[in-house]
């Protein structure tokens, strides 16, 4: 099965005795790649904000339909060279990134797939998505509210800065949201 959802977020989640977020889709991308590449779904999806729709495309009908399309084939090559990107970024900001840079990375990302400045999401959610200890998360949640980029309230997060958590998250966001803009059509906010 692929799904497109038409809002929300889904978080994509590798699962190894503990999960751990490798990539974030909304309304502009796919669950179902590995299908497409003749494997069976690895990852777990998780939907991160509650109503979020999707449409639904059996596996044998999107098969097919990749075979016979080279615009199609083309399209889902684009959308899977931003997927790579995007798992590539959350590595490089788990592995070399303070938990403020990850937070405001993954906050950037929430709110590019998002239509307003609000994010509905807990902090035990946030660390599992940014993989740190709730306490961690929440303390960092304080800093940056402290200087003005967020609002944090119970399970919900305003953006208030979007340029100051841009220049926190740092290299690790910005890339693979251009490449999709370059290939694809224009993503996120202040991308149009």
């Amino acid at each position: 099965m692929f799904l497109f959802p038409e809002g929300g977020i889904v978080a994509t989640m590798a699962v190894d005795g503990v999960r751990t977020e490798v990539g974030l889709v909304g309304r502009e991308g796919m669950i179902g790649l590995n299908t497409i590449l003749g494997g069976s779904e690895i990852f777990e999806s998780i939907v991160q904000v509650d109503n979020a729709t999707a449409i639904a495309i059996p596996a044998e009908v999107m098969l097919a339909q990749h075979a016979q399309s080279a615009a199609l084939r083309q399209l889902v090559s684009h959308y899977l060279l931003y997927s790579m990107l995007q798992l590539s970024f959350s590595v490089v900001s788990r592995s070399n990134q303070m938990m403020e840079a990850r937070l405001a990375r993954w906050l950037l990302m929430c709110h590019d797939r998002m239509p307003g400045d609000e994010i509905p999401v807990t902090h035990e959610f946030l660390a599992t998505m940014i993989s740190a200890q709730r306490s961690g998360v929440t303390v960092t949640l304080h800093l940056l509210e402290g200087e003005g980029l967020i609002r944090a309230n119970r399970g919900r997060i305003t953006i208030r800065d979007r340029g100051g958590l841009e220049l926190l998250a740092g290299t690790t966001y910005g890339k693979a949201e251009a490449t999709y803009s370059d290939l694809i059509d224009s993503f996120g906010k202040g991308r149009r």
